[in-house]
Parts: structure tokens; sequence; C-alpha cells
């Protein structure tokens, strides 16, 4: 649901200034671990695909939420580190605190 939300907002944006917020909570509200960890890998290949800075933060915030409601720390099969390391650097993200803290909680 999240990715398709988002490929809508990415084409036809909101008026609503807290459309992003309000996506991430409902997409995750109602997610056991186990599914949350499922969207995890999906989101994280999306992740390491992604062009737009604002879009790859808005993963960022979505792959946090999933890791809480999974209560892990570990990485996504598909979140390769020196490809994230590399998206980051591509978008110029290093010093962006959802950066840092997907860094954080993976160790990496």
């Amino acid at each position: 649901m999240y990715l398709s939300e988002i490929e809508k907002y990415r084409t036809v944006g909101s008026t609503d200034e807290w459309y992003i917020s309000k996506l991430l909570d409902k997409c995750a509200s109602g997610l056991d671990p186990e599914k949350a960890f499922f969207e995890l890998e999906m989101v994280s290949e999306a992740l390491l695909k992604e062009m737009e800075w604002d879009i790859f933060l808005n993963h960022c915030q979505y792959i946090l939420k999933l890791v809480r409601i999974a209560n892990t720390t570990e990485l996504p099969k598909k979140l390769e580190v020196e490809a994230l390391h590399s998206k980051v650097r591509e978008l110029d993200l290093e010093k962006h605190n959802e950066v840092k803290e997907l860094f954080a909680w993976f160790r990496i």
C-alpha cells in the first residue's frame, strides 16, 4: 500500500502539508511484526532505486517505523550496505537525520 500511495503522491502531489506523516501512520497501523518485516524488504528495495531525495527520506522514515514494529535490528536482505552508502552520497543526504537514524538503527 505504501509504495503505490507514494507513487501517486509523486505524480499528483497533495495540498495537505501533513500528507506524508498521515500516510506513514496509516500504512504502518495494524501491521504485526511479521508483516512489518515483509514490508521492510519491499521498501528497502525501493529505497535503493529512488532518485528523488525527498522520497528517499520518506522511505527512510517509513523503514524506521517498520523496524520499530518488527522490533528488529536485522538488516533486510535487499538493503545492501554499500549500495545504501552509495545512494546516500549520490543524493547528498549524509547529514539528514533520517539517514543518520537509519544507519544508527542498523549499526552501519
